[in-house]
């Protein structure tokens, strides 16, 4: 039975781990890789448990494997361009993600005030300092609604 996959016969001992690759074909290779023994399968690689059935850009041949990269998922902060804009352009990353960031510091001329939504006010958390013209920086939270209290109720 001829199989369309390097080493997908079913009766093929699997002796490599799962976390082994075949190396990537490089984009240049030399006319020696084109002279190497030839395999079909791993199995071809017996004499060298640590060799995978590999195309090296050429053919087949017995490569070293390779362990396949961890999957890493970064989170990038983005570079921050402006000092000061509207709230949703400006994200702290040392805050919690269900915080807006805010400001009730007064801004220059060209630059606009970091509020909150409507419906949310700023919880100042560190205050500002005007000896080193740094503002002061705080957490949108939502306005207490005066509304639902008893006060406001009519008979």
């Amino acid at each position: 039975i001829d199989y369309d996959y390097q080493g997908d016969s079913p009766k093929e001992e699997d002796t490599s781990s799962s976390q082994e690759a075949c190396p990537s074909v490089p984009k240049t290779f030399s006319q020696s890789a084109c002279q190497q023994s030839q395999c079909k399968t791993d199995q071809d690689c017996n004499n060298n448990k640590h060799k995978r059935c590999c195309f090296n850009g050429c053919i087949y041949t017995c490569t070293q494997p390779i362990d396949e990269p961890a999957l890493i998922d970064w989170r990038v902060a983005p570079r921050r361009i402006v000092k000061s804009a509207p709230y949703w352009l400006i994200r702290d990353p040392e805050t919690p993600e269900q915080y807006q960031s805010c400001s009730t510091s007064k801004v220059l001329d060209d630059g606009d005030p970091l509020l909150c939504p409507d419906g949310y006010v700023c919880h100042i958390v560190t205050p500002e300092n005007h000896e080193q013209n740094i503002p002061n920086r705080g957490w949108c939270v939502k306005e207490k609604d005066d509304r639902n209290h008893s006060k406001y109720m009519t008979n």
